[in-house]
Parts: structure tokens; sequence; C-alpha cells
């Protein structure tokens, strides 16, 4: 087995949102919708009487689990139930109509579309729909 990336864990405090969001701008899918609780995801993330809705989504090229731990979400850093993650890059075929269509639905950007140094990517920086990290939206230039 090759390795690779499988998917994008990311805990949130609005999972409804978060899917609609990627779902809507994205075209990402729910591939599974669960409630995990027992012993193995007990011993796994080393938490006793857990229950956890993970939902995966996925696109042709990627896939992203939200995580909803109720009571048990914490805002502290460096715990597999702390609240969001950094950021995450998606790469979009055509990253002005896209920047447009959210800005227009209310999206938060750091700056608009930008030419890489290397003129190879247009690149850009947005929150994510509940503010908790952020999305690299890159769109790759063929030269």
């Amino acid at each position: 087995m090759k390795n690779s990336l499988r998917h994008i864990g990311i805990v949130t405090k609005n999972i409804d949102s978060s899917i609609d969001f990627y779902k809507r701008f994205f075209k990402f899918k729910i591939c599974v919708d669960q409630i995990e609780k027992g012993d193995f995801i007990e011993k796994i993330l080393g938490i006793n009487n857990l229950k956890v809705r993970t939902v995966k989504l996925k696109n042709e090229h990627f896939m992203i689990e939200f995580l909803d731990f109720g009571d048990h979400s914490i805002t502290s850093k460096n715990s597999l139930t702390s609240i969001g993650c950094s950021h995450f890059a998606l790469n979009v075929k055509n990253l002005e109509i896209t920047y447009k269509d959210l800005i227009k639905n209310g999206v938060k950007f750091l700056s608009e579309p930008s030419l890489s140094k290397d003129k190879k990517a247009l690149v850009c920086f947005m929150k994510d729909p509940n503010n908790e990290f952020y999305i690299e939206l890159v769109e790759q230039i063929n030269l």
C-alpha cells in the first residue's frame, strides 16, 4: 500500500453548518454519517463514556471528516477533541469565480486571489463557515 493522505479530521462547534458549506460550495458528498460509541472508539481516543458523531464528506480527490464530541469538545490545543485545525488546502478549477461566489455569500477572506512567486498558482485564504480555521484555495496555472 502506498502512503497517502486519507482525510483531514476537524472537530467543529456546528457540524451541520460545516456539512452544508462544503456540500454547497465545493461539491462534497456525505459518504459516512454515524454515531460512534463503545469500546473501540473509547480505546483509540483514550476517552471513557464517549459518543461522537462523525461525518465524512468526499469529492473526487479529497475527504474531510467532521467530528462533534458534544460535551467532550474542548477549546485547548493539542487534544484530539480540540476545536479546529490551522488550515487545509483545496484545489479549485476557477479561483476568481469561486472567490466572487463565496464573497457574495458572506465568506471572509484574508485577501483576494494572488499569483504565487513562481507564477504556477493563484492562491488565497478564507475562513471556514464556523470561523474555526483557514482554508487555502489554490488554482494551478498551466504554463
